[in-house]
């Protein structure tokens, strides 16, 4: 029973959410299952790119957590993307392209109603992100809906 339980929770984490007023819905048609990474090339040197991802976060309310201008690192602290989700994000420059991935938690709200729907005391940490369903799909969307934020040329989507 006790199994049972876990799982009924984690499932309430995980699901019931979408994407929503995040991205366009034609990714739905356009992304591939369980993407976990996106690149984008741009025309931009990889000091421009770096200089614009740091702005372009920080204008959409995202604070740094670490980056290094000599490695063209940036990550993130986690962002609330709505439906009680929230996403980090780690951001590699080569070059002309910019390369992301997401890690997703579920929020206060989430983890409270599972643990009083289960009984069990639910904790949420960091999960890697990708295009698949509920809150890891919405994390992902959010990542999309950045770099779409970003000038570029070319979009790839791909699963590691």
């Amino acid at each position: 029973m006790k199994h049972l339980l876990t799982i009924l929770s984690f499932i309430l984490i995980t699901s019931c959410v979408s994407t929503e007023g995040i991205v366009d819905p034609k990714y739905n048609h356009m992304v591939p299952d369980d993407t976990n990474v996106i690149t984008i090339s741009t025309d931009f040197t990889a000091d421009s790119l770096y200089n614009l991802a740091q702005k372009e976060l920080l204008r959409s309310g995202h604070r740094l957590d670490n980056y290094d201008a000599d490695l063209k690192t940036i990550t993130t602290e986690g962002k609330s993307v709505g439906e009680s989700t929230f996403a980090r994000y780690t951001l590699f420059i080569e070059g002309n392209k910019l390369t992301g991935r997401v890690d997703w938690r579920a929020g206060q709200e989430a983890t409270a109603m599972a643990s009083a729907f289960s009984g069990i005391d639910v904790d949420s940490s960091w999960e890697p992100a990708a295009w698949s369903n509920g809150r890891p799909k919405r994390a992902f969307a959010s990542l999309i809906a950045f770099m779409d934020g970003i000038p570029h040329s070319n979009k790839k989507f791909v699963k590691e």
